[in-house]
């Protein structure tokens, strides 16, 4: 991303850290809580190509796009995070 939209992601992440007296636990806590409670989920009005930013301006994305604006903020505060996925094969009767 741009230096300047890192650095208004930064000050963001910052500020939450702040207001829970830098504890990481509670940090990570809030940013979760404020994705869930302050950014809509819309199929469609992302793609493959919506950065973090963009996600952190629209207020609106998909799963994806929420786990990554968490990683890249949980970055800006030196947290090593990343992006896994994975698929969940759910074949009651197999041995795998």
């Amino acid at each position: 991303l741009p230096e300047a939209q890192l650095q208004e992601l930064y000050q963001f992440v910052k500020g939450m850290a702040a207001r829970n007296d830098y504890d990481l636990t509670e940090t990570l806590f809030d940013l979760n809580l404020h994705i869930h409670r302050q950014f809509e989920y819309a199929p469609g009005t992302t793609n493959l190509d919506t950065t973090a930013f963009e996600v952190f301006e629209l207020r609106k994305g998909v799963c994806q796009d929420f786990a990554h604006l968490f990683i890249c903020l949980a970055r800006l505060l030196y947290i090593p995070a990343r992006y896994v996925c994975g698929y969940v094969v759910s074949n009651a009767g197999s041995p795998l």
